[in-house]
């Protein structure tokens, strides 16, 4: 949120917008019952739009001072895993790509689908977790799973975000009609 310097009062939330466009997106926001907090005025009542349809109401019940916290309150807990973000864009793009094989079972009675996969991208380019995201519960997610986990990954950007990315990736099976 930003604030007028003078008054204190508000002047934009800038709040969730970004570049990138996020699910919950209002027309137009709404902000009353005002009050004043350590020289700022903050909104009470916050609403968001879609044209007159409310989307969303959030009541602030009270703001307060943060307690004196130690140096390690938002330190990650020792046994945490470490996610990656790049918001510059791809972090990883893909080094060796492995086609997956059509299993003939599959293409004798005509099936195909796209199979999503989900994985995480670690360190070395491997992908690990492998799983059906959203499964065809056919031998197609068995052939996509065993093409990507060949797959391999080179860091394409972000070379300060450390961690491990999770990802998505759709395998399209279609037979060609002639």
């Amino acid at each position: 949120m930003c604030f007028d310097p003078k008054s204190g009062a508000l002047l934009t939330n800038v709040l969730g917008k970004s570049k990138y466009e996020h699910p919950l997106s209002f027309r137009s926001e709404e902000y009353s019952q005002f009050q004043q907090w350590a020289g700022k005025i903050y909104p009470r009542t916050m609403r968001g739009f879609d044209g007159k349809q409310l989307l969303l109401e959030v009541q602030l019940e009270e703001i307060k001072t943060l307690p004196d916290l130690s140096p390690d309150f938002f330190a990650p807990p020792k046994d945490s895993v470490l996610w990656a973000d790049c918001t510059e864009g791809r972090m990883w793009k893909i080094k060796e790509r492995v086609q997956p094989v059509y299993p003939e079972s599959a293409r004798t009675r005509g099936i195909e689908g796209i199979v999503v996969l989900y994985g995480v991208i670690e360190a070395d380019g491997t992908v690990s977790s492998l799983r059906p995201a959203y499964p065809t519960g056919t031998e197609l997610d068995q052939a996509a799973i065993s093409a990507v986990s060949r797959w391999r990954y080179v860091r394409d950007a972000c070379p300060e975000a450390a961690g491990r990315p999770e990802t998505v990736i759709d395998v399209i099976f279609e037979l060609r009609r002639h």
